[in-house]
């Protein structure tokens, strides 16, 4: 439906946009004058971020199905009688998912769920990199990706929430206004503000599905087959050693009380087996990989909090709705709190500040947490 609509958007779509340029003037004005070209050079350089966030998330997108299957690996040091049917079982059964919406409850798969976790992230990254060539005053020509993008975003709305069903759309219509030979880099005072509450919701979205299904959910799924798979192991190595050391014992007092021959020496080892250790050092490095991608999701959802409250500021400051990720996202769980710390760091230096200023502010902070999260490497 999307995909069909793009282009009568292209043709008509930006007649209410035109429209209401009329009553923005002044911010239009501040926008185009020569003292704001470092506006659009910092807009460049905070949408451009994007970039990244675009190589860097498939990597945690498609670990949703692989740390099923890695679990799945785990199982079969539970009590079982048939281990290895009880793995291809598990390993089948990451296939499906389920969801809920607002009315049903939807099944799926975790490769389908993985698509459209990619489709959000490219809508917002499309977004994103919309920004930053329409600031560089550059034509934007994506058609033939547009409308797949808009057809992948139809895919997804089943499961979504209403709110989240227009704000993708919207979005969609704003990336098929930017392609108009009409739209100026002054149409972003007006676009900004008029996109800020769909882009807030579709990252709220995606937060949402990292922090939920990803984090939540299957790495701590993960994390505990690792636990049992190898608490189990150990368990039965120390049985093992504890039998062999009682035997051993035995024989020693069976030379020094029946043969009357001098035992050796029957003092029971100070250090765990060897293969107690090994097993410990297997244990700790599988987890240790777990906590990484955990690090890896985490730091992808701060940047994402950190690209909201960006936008969010300018927004504001360009004139429309003092609105965030906390007045559009309501009721998160605390791994999806807006920077707190951050926030009240910057609260006052934004409020006295000019745009160019804080977005600044925003944008080094980014560039700082992509560095971390592009070292952040759990195959290593």
């Amino acid at each position: 439906m999307i995909g069909r609509l793009i282009m009568l958007k292209i043709r008509f779509g930006f007649r209410k946009t035109k429209a209401a340029l009329a009553i923005f003037i002044p911010l239009a004005v501040c926008l185009t004058s020569c003292d704001n070209e470092d506006l659009f050079k910092q807009l460049q350089r905070f949408s451009s971020s994007a970039q990244q966030l675009q190589n860097k998330f498939p990597d945690i997108a498609t670990d949703v199905y692989d740390s099923c299957l890695r679990t799945a690996r785990y199982t079969p040091i539970q009590a079982s009688n048939k281990p290895f049917r009880d793995r291809q079982n598990s390993q089948a059964s990451c296939t499906k998912l389920k969801f809920s919406n607002e009315a049903e409850e939807i099944s799926s798969s975790r490769k389908e769920f993985e698509e459209q976790l990619i489709t959000v992230n490219e809508v917002i990254v499309n977004y994103l990199l919309s920004l930053s060539d329409v600031a560089g005053g550059e034509e934007i020509v994506y058609m033939q990706n547009l409308e797949a993008l808009g057809d992948a975003v139809n895919r997804v709305e089943p499961r979504l929430k209403m709110r989240e069903v227009k704000a993708g759309q919207d979005i969609i219509n704003f990336l098929a206004n930017a392609m108009s030979r009409e739209f100026r880099r002054e149409t972003l005072a007006i676009e900004i503000p008029s996109t800020n509450k769909p882009l807030q919701v579709y990252i709220c979205r995606l937060k949402k599905d990292i922090v939920g299904q990803y984090l939540n959910a299957e790495l701590q799924t993960e994390k505990k087959a690792i636990d049992e798979y190898y608490q189990a192991y150990i368990n039965r190595e120390i049985r093992n050693d504890r039998v062999k050391q009682e035997r051993e014992y035995l024989i020693q007092q069976y030379l020094r009380q029946e043969l009357q021959l001098k035992p050796t020496d029957n003092t029971p080892p100070t250090k765990p087996p060897l293969t107690v250790m090994k097993l410990e050092s297997q244990w700790q490095e599988a987890i240790a990989k777990v906590r990484q991608r955990e690090m890896m999701a985490q730091a992808y959802i701060d940047v994402l909090n950190t690209i909201a409250k960006g936008h969010s500021d300018l927004s504001q400051q360009l004139g429309g709705a003092a609105k965030g990720q906390r007045e559009f996202c309501p009721n998160q769980p605390n791994e999806l709190q807006v920077l707190d710390e951050f926030d009240e760091i910057l609260a006052q230096e934004i409020k006295e500040s000019d745009p160019v200023a804080s977005l600044t502010q925003y944008t080094n902070r980014i560039e700082l947490m992509l560095a971390q999260l592009n070292s952040i490497s759990p195959n290593n």
